[in-house]
């Protein structure tokens, strides 16, 4: 079955979730990543949906990424009061300027001309330098690290989106550096799971 068709086939609002000590994330689907198990484990939709975000990652436009880009859309737009301008929303920078740039316009677009009330923090990052990815790297250091945030967040309410959620340090760092005093949503496209179980 063709990723795009399945994506597209399930329901734009449901969301599966897990519960982290910041908070509960809700999140589209599992994510398998590249690790020591085969390809053979797990099953061949899987591998495709992790494709498709390895391609969302990338900023590549195709119809997978393009229907994972639309129900991202869809959840954030259906969340009660989002576009009453009382909400902002967050979507956690990548490891530079330009990674961050190539995987987020469509989507900020998209929520742009969708909900035209509400406050888009990625407006006010301004980047100071970029990080190894963890995979080149062997460990982030802070999320944070490489940006900050050139005025205060004026709204109450603030989604936080990440494209993947392992351990929820970079959605946990994110909102610590939004500050206090907010309410806050998570969401992400996928969920780290692993084939012996999950983090």
């Amino acid at each position: 079955m063709d990723i795009s068709k399945f994506i597209s086939a399930q329901n734009s609002f449901s969301t599966k979730t897990a519960r982290y000590n910041f908070g509960t994330v809700e999140y589209l689907e599992d994510y398998y990543p590249c690790s020591r198990y085969s390809k053979a484990n797990i099953s061949r939709r899987s591998c495709e949906f992790r494709e498709a975000i390895w391609r969302f990652k990338d900023g590549i436009i195709n119809d997978a990424t393009d229907t994972l880009v639309k129900r991202i859309v869809d959840r954030i737009s259906s969340i009660s009061g989002i576009n009453s301008g009382t909400w902002g929303v967050f979507l956690v920078p990548a490891s530079s300027r330009e990674k961050t740039v190539s995987r987020y316009a469509r989507l900020i677009n998209r929520l742009k001309s969708q909900l035209p009330n509400v406050e888009f923090i990625n407006d006010c990052v301004c980047f100071t330098g970029s990080r190894a990815p963890k995979h080149n790297g062997g460990g982030y250091g802070c999320t944070t690290s490489h940006f900050r945030l050139t005025a205060p967040v004026t709204r109450s309410n603030v989604v936080i989106v990440d494209d993947i959620v392992t351990t929820g340090r970079s959605m946990q760092e994110a909102a610590m550096l939004i500050g206090a005093g907010k309410h806050f949503k998570f969401l992400a496209i996928g969920k780290t799971v692993y084939n012996t179980g999950r983090f």
